[in-house]
């Protein structure tokens, strides 16, 4: 099912329902505009009036099951995404590779933006980017200090204690998509010479 849609438009909740054909299966029928009625072919669901025991039954029939309509299993919730955060900034320093005591390669980089707080003054706010793997070679050999990025990525917050036993947060964004160079300063821009 695809819409044409323009922005600012709405769509209707009940379009994006499927309809039972007529089959029983899940495949949708296509529903005419402006009509309230279900689209010829459709079958429209009936009630079920629950079943009652009859009392003239053997006694051992009490403990089977009553015949009636199949009830499905609940299905699983789908496994959604992490909330996702599009970040564009200049990086603090240039990328460099570590290891993890697990052995995995990573690389984490400060980007920062320049924006204005309530009372409308600038103000700059960074997030840690975290890349693993061989995604982290790749950042460190490409990107460098005050190269301006734009990271579409998974926010995740993580609780941890520090040595002296007192809570901690912290906040990365981990991209789930490429990183994009927006733009590159000269050499003389960054190192301030």
């Amino acid at each position: 099912m695809s819409f044409d849609l323009q922005i600012g438009e709405i769509v209707p909740l009940e379009s994006l329902r499927p309809h039972l054909s007529t089959n029983g299966d899940a495949t949708p029928a296509v529903k005419p505009e402006g009509l309230d009625a279900p689209a010829t072919g459709t079958v429209p669901p009936q009630p079920v009036a629950p079943r009652e025991r009859d009392p003239e039954a053997r006694p051992d029939a009490a403990d089977e099951p009553i015949p009636g309509p199949r009830i499905r299993p609940p299905t699983p919730a789908p496994h959604l995404r992490p909330n996702r955060l599009l970040w564009r900034g200049r990086l603090a320093s240039d990328p460099e590779v570590r290891r993890s005591r697990a052995g995995i390669d990573y690389c984490a980089a400060r980007v920062l933006q320049n924006v204005l707080d309530s009372q409308r003054q600038p103000v700059t706010q960074g997030i840690e980017t975290v890349v693993f793997r061989e995604r982290a070679h790749d950042f460190a050999r490409v990107f460098r200090k005050g190269d301006l990025v734009e990271i579409m990525g998974e926010l995740r917050i993580r609780e941890w204690q520090d040595r002296n036993g007192g809570k901690r947060t912290s906040v990365s964004l981990h991209p789930s998509e490429e990183i994009a160079l927006v733009s590159r300063p000269q050499r003389s821009q960054v190192d301030g010479s």
